[in-house]
């Protein structure tokens, strides 16, 4: 027969713990209820944080490669053009000084400003004309780029995300590159025939689909046959289908020449560190 349950006796050497006085239990609860304030104190100001936190405007660079536009982890190489231009119609917004335009300057801004229709979509003729001087800028710097960004506004492809700013765009360029920069004025018509040799640099390119968002279409490759404009030294370059599947996925490490063709059917071309693609004509 099993007895009670006893308390076992503390062994040798064992003593019993002292209670504890209100005091102690006072100073431990107290030290507890700190704690669990400086805590929320904290997760507080992290909150206020990353709820004031503004969004990371996108990058761009100017020069000789187009503008980046950060989308996730993928980089999109944006197609220059002009600055989005407010309409004159807009409260608040200012109107464009005349100082410091030529006598060209002036007679394209008085071109523009006699057609109400573009100087409402560009933002009045001063805006305009300093969009065509610096197009005419680019043509002596890079002429291959600059024809590309006119192929790319004729074929709705650049500049503007809003249909009818680009289309006016198109017709001012028509008009005033004639005027602003002569040898050039044939751009707009060897744009619309494809008399022009496109050029691509190192980025992100979309392939133009019939359902292309306006941006899509503005970070978008002609499909073609591309050729770099000088040897492929650690040059790697993809073609991806819409799906996702890899068609093709090179890296050159030092050949004199390289070629890709973008089909119409693919989706995305990538291009790292190889410089400059020039379409074969």
């Amino acid at each position: 027969m099993n007895g009670p349950d006893l308390i076992p006796f503390p062994e040798h050497g064992d003593e019993p713990a002292p209670a504890r006085t209100e005091g102690s239990r006072r100073r431990r609860a107290w030290i507890i209820a700190c704690a669990l304030v400086a805590a929320l104190a904290v997760a507080a100001v992290a909150l206020v944080h990353a709820v004031d936190r503004p969004e990371p405007a996108p990058s761009v660079v100017r020069g000789s490669s187009a503008p980046s536009t950060a989308t996730g982890s993928v980089t999109l190489r944006v197609l220059p053009g002009l600055p989005p231009t407010p309409s004159t119609a807009d409260p608040g917004v200012p109107a464009a000084s005349s100082t410091g335009l030529s006598d060209t300057d002036r007679q394209v801004a008085a071109l523009v400003d006699a057609d109400p229709g573009l100087r409402d979509a560009l933002g009045g003729g001063d805006r305009a004309a300093r969009a065509v001087r610096q197009l005419c800028g680019l043509f002596d710097r890079d002429p291959g780029k600059a024809a590309s960004d006119v192929h790319a506004a004729v074929h709705r492809m650049g500049w503007s995300d809003h249909p009818g700013r680009n289309a006016a765009y198109v017709e001012l360029l028509e008009q005033a590159l004639p005027i602003a920069c002569p040898e050039h004025g044939d751009a707009v018509d060897d744009a619309r025939h494809d008399r022009v040799p496109l050029v691509v640099d190192d980025g992100t390119w979309l392939v133009p689909q019939p359902h292309s968002s306006p941006f899509e279409l503005r970070v978008s490759i002609v499909p073609g046959t591309y050729r770099l404009a000088g040897p492929a030294v650690d040059c790697y370059w993809e073609r991806t289908a819409p799906d996702g599947t890899m068609r093709e996925q090179r890296f050159a490490h030092d050949e004199p020449e390289a070629s890709v063709t973008v089909l119409a059917t693919d989706a995305v071309f990538i291009s790292r560190g190889c410089g400059r693609w020039v379409r074969a004509r």
